[in-house]
């Protein structure tokens, strides 16, 4: 087993697979070796470890099959060799065993020696045999079942625990008690028996402190490591000792002397209960001076930074963090969740005090420091900083002309961070400043470093800046950008070409103008097959795509065929999957796609092969945390580990990226390609479907629902439209919506997170809506139960978030949290509204019965005092007029009676979402309902009128709500004239004075179609009012482009401008327009 030699180590573990089959033998032996001391220690190491694995219960284990003697025989002399062992590693390593053994045998059956043998040892052994004994029970600890067969015992485990835990006990029992403390807070779930344990706090900070005392910085990381794990799990535990413990952990933090991990651990202990918000929301930042003082702290640690070469040479992106110490990390790290915890409060004017000091330093360190700070906390703080922008970019402006290079870097970086996390706000207010900061730093050309990061900022600041305020910059910038271009590194190129298509992106048709320009660069990158470039090449294919995505179809036809004729190349080349070139061509190959359409069909089957190898890739792996080893526990930053009891789940980032974007794709390729898509669904929906309950990444759950439903869709297409035809064609439609189905209302019954929820119900609104007529009584029902699941559990969620608003700590800005966890929530309950309007659309009066279940819940949000959940009451009730309500059906009279009067009375309501949602109902009832309807026009008007003519009516976020109250007084016009009769002039003048319809662009479509419609019938009331008629057009065309009027309307209307001149009423009805508006409707025609 221990030999180097590959081919002498297989043939032992041939040999040793066939001793299994005479279980008693082989078990005795690896006994016999591990309690020999004559073997040397690494056979008894290794008879060990086989031992465990052969008994241990999983479903080759070999206890089972052996004899009762042998078993009675392993258990006492496992019992015995704990007691006799000297050998620290082989004691240790025996424990493991007993655990293993115990955690099989007394799920099963008894071990009636274990407990009194573990108190013996615990309570009158020798120092060895209690630190055996505690590891045993920090061990045992982490099994449900075999706590639960503890709990008689937990008065004595306690005293116990708080006697080897004390002073005066060696330090290595004191760690095995602290841990064995640790796993019984962790492990216990009786809310009355856990917290028995806290007075065991004094002891556990002691021992911490022993161990500082006596140097031994290892033994004190473990204390830490433990303290950490109590803190995620009880953050109260420590409440009744708060203050001292948060200033004990602070001085150890602010501890010079001590090793730097030492340091960061506490830090992290901290941190951990500033993070507590759901269990102890407030508790730390109510501690007097505790926040500015981590605050400060943490600024500090943010100086551990050296200058060095290999940063500024700029040869490997990796070294960007190149003389960043490990204080740093912790710094940069910890800002930026305290800031996310606590918010702008609590952490700006302590942050921006210390950066007004360290900005005036001479010590290049402390300024790099300062703007690193704001960096690291905008995104917590970003609700403030979005009210005044400039006091963040102001030192980042400051920074950016700094003398020292890393201070300028950081500036950049900074200004990067500002615009991703503050977004749109910050581009609208700074964007002269935030430019001109980036074209100064895109000239420096004597730190390639920089100008590389410069150019990444630019993609940040275009990203989230709006087109009209991008173009005018558009001439210098990529001006700039072309010029960078030209430099010799090939990282400050590679940014460059992501600049350039993130500016494409966002300008889309004014880039065409530069197409010819950047386009041969382009070409010419793809024709150098250097290795070294291939990360270049990878960036280009990326910036083509986007520039192609821009500009459009026609223009970028001819060259996206010539890419994906250099794609297939590298497909055809057999590139690895790990290739980082895989990633940027599967990407780039989306977007082609997108832009091309159908004619993309054709490179389908080189690149599908790919994708599904990325979409297939596996991510994870499950080991036993005890065999790893040391080699195992690297800096590997793209390796996450989690700790399941003894078993340790390795999650590679990277992959797991790579396999959602892969999932994304697929799903793309599918919508878009719709039926030509069909060859692909079968191998697609077998890696797919069943990662809907994908156990390790929320992103991989999402995009496999959305995916899901776009293969069922396509797949029903292909046989609809005839690409595949058969009973077996239509077998496998149906194969694929049920198994769909199946792997989404699994994961919803059990899905804890509101995110994926909301991703799993869109995907089954989906599948209603293009499946749902083929879908099995059965299913619908389990469509309607998965729904009322989760909105029962996201009705819980927000209880249990009221609940935390009594605890005595809650702040104001613990609300604010609570707020955004809310959102989530509500996107739930969104989902669930659009999934019953889907059902009600499929299904019209028929689901009635169907979803009667849910009603009661999702109506009752009606009266809630949450704004959102009146909103979807109203809209779930907009959906009942719009399909549900059967005219001359007692039942759907009585409907509409009970549903109509709710929402004609939200239209008064205090929430500008919930009128908007209210108005557009009593459109959606006077289109859909109209003898229902007739009765109820005059209260409908007089409550439209009072929402479109209440004060500030056509301000901020009261507009949608007017526009949405206009269209509905057109829609009364359009559908009850008759009934009218002659009040019929005053709601179309009513109407046509309140226009235009310029927020809701949906409704301004309608609305603005609706007007056209009435000019070209020559309707006599609106002639009349020509004026008034003309104004509105013309204030919908000065709104802009074609988003308010559809093309095909504006052509109809300057169609009828032609012929209207000759009207009576149209040299009148021009002479009363504003010139203003004369000159908009000259200019629509002459256009």
């Amino acid at each position: 087993f221990l030999t180097v030699d590959n081919t002498q180590r297989r043939t032992a573990e041939a040999v040793f697979e066939g001793c299994k089959r005479h279980p008693d033998v082989v078990v005795q032996l690896l006994l016999q070796v591990l309690r020999d001391g004559s073997f040397d220690m690494l056979a008894r190491e290794s008879a060990a470890v086989n031992l465990r694995r052969v008994i241990s219960k999983h479903s080759q284990s070999l206890w089972a099959h052996l004899a009762p003697e042998v078993q009675a025989r392993v258990k006492a002399e496992l019992l015995e060799c704990l007691q006799s062992e000297q050998q620290r590693n082989i004691s240790r390593k025996v424990g493991d065993i007993i655990c293993e053994l115990a955690r099989g045998v007394l799920e099963t059956s008894t071990w009636p020696e274990l407990l009194p043998f573990m108190f013996q040892c615990v309570s009158q052994g020798t120092d060895k045999l209690r630190e055996g004994a505690l590891h045993i029970f920090a061990q045992l600890a982490q099994y449900q079942k075999i706590i639960t067969g503890l709990m008689p015992h937990m008065a004595m485990l306690h005293g116990v625990l708080q006697d080897n835990i004390a002073e005066g006990r060696p330090l290595a029992v004191r760690i095995a008690a602290l841990e064995a403390a640790t796993s019984f807070v962790l492990g216990v779930e009786d809310e009355n028996v856990k917290p028995r344990f806290r007075d065991l706090l004094p002891g556990m900070i002691s021992t911490l402190n022993a161990a500082l005392a006596a140097n031994q910085e290892d033994q004190a990381q473990e204390a830490l490591a433990l303290l950490i794990e109590v803190a995620e799990d009880d953050p109260k535990f420590i409440k009744s000792h708060l203050a001292d413990v948060a200033n004990y952990f602070m001085q150890i933090a602010e501890n010079e002397a001590l090793e730097d991990g030492t340091r960061s651990m506490a830090v992290e202990y901290l941190v951990t209960l500033i993070e507590a918000r759901d269990q102890a929301p407030g508790m730390m930042r109510k501690l007097p001076n505790f926040v500015p003082r981590l605050l400060t702290c943490l600024m500090k640690y943010m100086w551990d930074v050296e200058d060095v070469p290999e940063w500024h040479a700029a040869e490997k992106e990796e070294d960007e963090e190149a003389g960043q110490g490990d204080l740093f990390e912790m710094g940069r790290q910890s800002l930026d969740r305290v800031s996310l915890a606590l918010g702008p409060k609590s952490v700006l004017p302590t942050v921006f005090q210390g950066m007004s000091q360290l900005m005036a330093s001479p010590d290049w360190k402390h300024r790099h420091a300062a703007v690193y700070t704001l960096s690291q906390i905008a995104e917590g703080c970003s609700k403030q900083l979005t009210k005044s922008p400039s006091e963040a970019v102001a030192p980042c402006m400051q920074a950016i002309s700094d003398p020292h290079a890393r201070v300028r870097w950081a500036a950049i970086n900074c200004i990067g961070q500002l615009c991703t996390d503050l977004g749109a706000k910050i581009t609208k207010k700074e964007h002269a400043t935030i430019v001109a900061g980036l074209m100064q730093s895109l000239s420096d050309s004597a730190n390639p470093r920089c100008q590389a990061h410069a150019a990444s900022a630019v993609v940040n600041f275009t990203e989230v800046c709006a087109q009209e305020i991008l173009e005018p910059y558009l001439d210098p910038l990529i001006g700039r950008l072309l010029q960078v271009l030209q430099s010799s590194k090939a990282s400050v190129q590679e940014e460059v070409l992501t600049a350039l298509a993130s500016v494409a992106d966002t300008s889309q048709e004014y880039f065409v103008k530069y197409y010819d320009t950047v386009m041969p660069f382009l070409k010419s990158v793809f024709a150098n097959g250097d290795a070294q470039y291939k990360k270049l090449r990878s960036k280009a294919l990326e910036c083509v795509s986007l520039i192609g995505a821009a500009v459009g179809r026609d223009r970028f036809r001819e060259d996206a065929h010539a890419i994906m004729g250099y794609i297939n190349t590298i497909v055809a080349q057999d590139t690895e999957a790990d290739d980082e070139m895989v990633s940027y061509m599967l990407q780039a190959c989306g977007r082609i796609c997108k832009t091309l359409g159908e004619e993309f069909v054709q490179y389908l089957p080189a690149v599908m092969p790919v994708m599904l190898k990325q979409a297939d890739a596996q991510a994870d792996s499950i080991t036993d945390f005890s065999e790893l080893t040391p080699d195992d526990d690297d800096d590997d930053d793209d390796l996450l580990r989690i700790k399941v009891g003894s078993k340790c789940i390795s999650l590679r980032t990277s992959t797991m990226e790579e396999k959602t974007a892969a999932i994304g794709l697929i799903a793309l390729y599918a919508g878009e390609m719709k039926e030509h898509f069909m060859q692909f669904i079968e191998p697609c929906a077998a890696v797919v479907v069943p990662l809907i309950g994908y156990p390790f990444n929320e992103d991989v759950r999402c995009a496999a629902a959305h995916c899901a439903s776009q293969l069922f869709k396509a797949a029903k297409s292909a046989v609809e439209k005839g690409v595949v035809a058969g009973e077996a064609a239509k077998t496998g439609v149906m194969a694929l919506l049920a198994a769909s189905l199946k792997e989404m209302l699994m994961q919803l019954s059990k899905e804890p997170t509101p995110i994926v929820t909301s991703a799993i119900v869109e995907g089954l609104k989906d599948l209603v809506l293009s499946g749902g007529t083929l879908m099995e009584q059965a299913q619908l029902m389990g469509v309607v139960a998965g729904l009322n699941h989760s909105l029962k559990q996201s009705i819980e969620r927000k209880k249990e978030r009221k609940q935390r608003e009594t605890d005595e700590d809650f702040t104001e800005e613990d609300q604010e949290m609570l707020v955004e966890e809310d959102e989530d929530d509500d996107e739930v309950l969104d989902q669930v509204a659009d999934c019953i309007g889907a059902l009600l659309k499929t299904f019209r009066a028929n689901a009635i019965p169907l979803i009667q279940s849910l009603l009661p819940n999702a109506l009752s949000f009606i009266d809630s005092h949450y704004p959102t959940e009146r909103r979807i009451a109203v809209c779930i009730m907009d959906d009942l007029l719009e399909h549900a309500v059967v005219e001359g059906d007692a039942a759907g009279q009585q409907l509409f009676a009970g549903t109509f009067a709710r929402v004609l009375a939200a239209c008064a309501d205090k929430d500008d979402n919930v009128r908007q949602a209210a108005a557009y109902g009593v459109g959606v009832a006077a289109e859909h309902c109209r003898a229902s309807f007739a009765a109820q026009l005059m209260p409908a008007l007089m409550q439209l009128y009072a929402v479109v003519k209440a004060p500030g009516a056509r301000e901020g976020d009261n507009e949608a709500a007017t526009d949405n109250a206009i269209s509905a007084v057109g829609k009364i016009f359009e559908h009850h004239r008759d009934a009218l009769g002659a009040q019929a002039k005053d709601v179309v003048e009513e109407w046509l004075r309140y226009l235009p319809v310029t927020c809701d662009e949906a409704e301004a479509k309608i609305v603005h179609a609706h007007l056209c419609k009435l000019l070209e019938a020559g309707d006599a009331t609106v002639l009349e009012l020509l004026p008034l008629a003309l104004a509105g057009l013309a204030g919908a065309i000065a709104a802009g482009k074609d988003v308010l009027i559809e093309e095909s309307v504006r052509l109809r209307f300057k169609a009828w401008m032609a012929n209207a001149q000759a009207l009576p009423a149209f040299p009148a009805a021009w002479a009363a327009l504003k010139p203003e508006h004369q000159t908009l409707l000259q200019q629509c025609m002459s256009s």
